[in-house]
């Protein structure tokens, strides 16, 4: 079995993401009314942050720390159910479809589960190191879905944000398949 370095793995998965940021950022900055619809973007999220923040019984604790435990015990509720939904999802694909295919899409549904799946596949360990990279860049489309509500509360695009992620872990997989 070959292993590869922590720093080896430190810039399999942030080095593609830093190229991308840095690429995202130029073109953002070049296009000046992407700049004036982001600023509005961010100025709209913030307003609508402060508004949702103010409460009628703001000068309550005992209110103030009850809406934390509420919003706390929601949060954790609706990942582990996103977790749950898209690990059953994954075993059901790799149940009643089969192939390599099939086994690295439904991987990429959830990363808890899906790393030992893409561990347990008889495939090259190099690749086999590339799609785990690459799913760990990505996070899985559970993931995508747990963070879905606070993108959205933000204001910013989940297109945009999944299509980075995406990005980020197809570059990730080939950054690690030609230079490591």
């Amino acid at each position: 079995m070959e292993y590869i370095s922590f720093a080896r793995l430190i810039e399999a998965v942030y080095l593609p993401q830093i190229i991308y940021t840095v690429i995202a950022l130029t073109l953002s900055c070049m296009s000046s009314h992407r700049s004036s619809t982001s600023t509005e973007l961010l100025t709209a999220a913030t307003v609508q942050v402060s508004s949702d923040n103010q409460s009628p019984n703001s000068g309550n604790p005992e209110n103030t720390y009850s809406d934390i435990i509420s919003s706390s015990v929601h949060n954790i509720t609706v990942i582990g159910v996103y977790m749950v939904i898209f690990a059953i999802a994954g075993n059901l694909m790799c149940r009643y479809f089969s192939g390599d295919a099939c086994t690295i899409i439904s991987a990429y549904l959830e990363i808890g589960s899906g790393v030992p799946i893409l561990y347990g596949m008889d495939i090259s360990t190099k690749i086999k190191t590339a799609l785990i990279l690459s799913l760990t860049a990505f996070g899985g489309l559970s993931a995508l879905f747990q963070s879905r509500d606070m993108i959205r509360i933000s204001g910013l695009s989940f297109i945009k944000y999944t299509t980075g992620k995406t990005v980020c872990a197809f570059l990730c997989f080939i950054f690690y398949m030609m230079f490591l």
